[in-house]
């Protein structure tokens, strides 16, 4: 029995009133669909361009506003959006808030965006890290995770996932760790480190949401540093690092009926794969051109038919 049977069935039986069916029908065949998640998306880049916006004032008119008015604007800002937050924001809860205030999302993201601009700004111009500015990251990775789930919010998550994974990187680099296969073994660790500190966390019944975008940032330090192995010494141990990457993550995106795991690892994989036969056994560029065209078809269409039958399967 698929959906549509069921709601039928429901019908039938008085459970859902003509109006209820007929919404839902609508819904399930796709004349009606929710433009929820691509009009967040477009409000949330309209926070990154505000942010912008601010950074290229100061960068072009710092010397006719002076250092106390930009300062002193910044920080009002931020104290703004962030004191908002909390004054409104409802109390902390380890699952997640679905009735947390829209608007509230908004300014947390900018706030966590002006605090950047502002760091940044203090340390361009007074050093205020001295020579430990990357300290400045492992700071606002403390302030951003304390933020995300303080109230409940995933784009903050990700900023602090960003901004420890830098700092990260930065440290490597004063204790004297250096070299490409050194910092792709670090980026696989820390990328094992962020899916399993989303399953820990989904484990103990913490924001049991986050564990996706864990999953999702791990996974791109996982895929993005198997493919940079593919030209080293250790192809064969990248090579098969990446089939088994591929598949797992694709798998989770399977079980999970979440289509995006698996189009990273068509993407991914896809790269990985076509890296290997045009280095190493196409040569004519005739025979490269007719790969790369029916490939990237071949490809499209897939992951297009894949999606349609995740779908429909969600839909049963």
């Amino acid at each position: 029995m698929n959906a549509l049977q069921i709601l039928e069935d429901w019908k039938t039986k008085g459970v859902l009133r003509p109006e209820q069916y007929e919404l839902l029908t609508a819904i399930l065949t796709g004349q009606r669909f929710s433009l929820y998640r691509e009009i967040e998306i477009f409000l949330y880049l309209g926070v990154i361009a505000v942010v912008g916006g601010v950074g290229w004032t100061i960068k072009d008119y710092f010397v006719n506003l002076g250092d106390f008015a930009i300062i002193s604007g910044l920080t009002l800002f931020l104290f703004a959006s962030i004191g908002y937050c909390f004054l409104k924001g409802n109390s902390y809860t380890t699952d997640q808030d679905t009735s947390s205030d829209s608007l509230l999302n908004y300014l947390l993201y900018l706030g966590c965006l002006l605090y950047g601009v502002e760091m940044s700004y203090l340390q361009w111009r007074y050093s205020l890290f001295g020579a430990q500015w990357d300290y400045h990251f492992f700071l606002s990775a403390f302030l951003f995770f304390g933020l995300a789930y303080r109230f409940d919010n995933r784009f903050v998550l990700s900023l602090g996932i960003s901004s420890l994974s830098a700092w990260f990187g930065f440290r490597l680099n004063r204790w004297g760790i250096d070299g490409i296969e050194t910092y792709r073994l670090s980026a696989i660790g820390y990328g094992f480190i962020l899916i399993g500190i989303g399953f820990l966390t989904h484990l103990s019944k913490i924001k049991m949401h986050f564990l996706n975008t864990y999953i999702q940032v791990g996974s791109h330090f996982l895929f993005i540093a198997c493919l940079s192995g593919l030209g080293s010494s250790f192809i064969l141990l990248y090579t098969v690092f990446l089939i088994i990457l591929c598949f797992g993550i694709g798998s989770y995106g399977v079980q999970t009926r979440q289509f995006s795991f698996v189009l990273y690892s068509i993407v991914y994989g896809y790269i990985g794969m076509s890296y290997l036969l045009l280095t190493h056994l196409f040569q004519n560029t005739g025979a490269i051109l007719l790969y790369c065209v029916l490939s990237s078809l071949l490809v499209i269409a897939g992951s297009v038919t894949l999606s349609k039958r995740l779908g429909e399967e969600e839909g049963l």
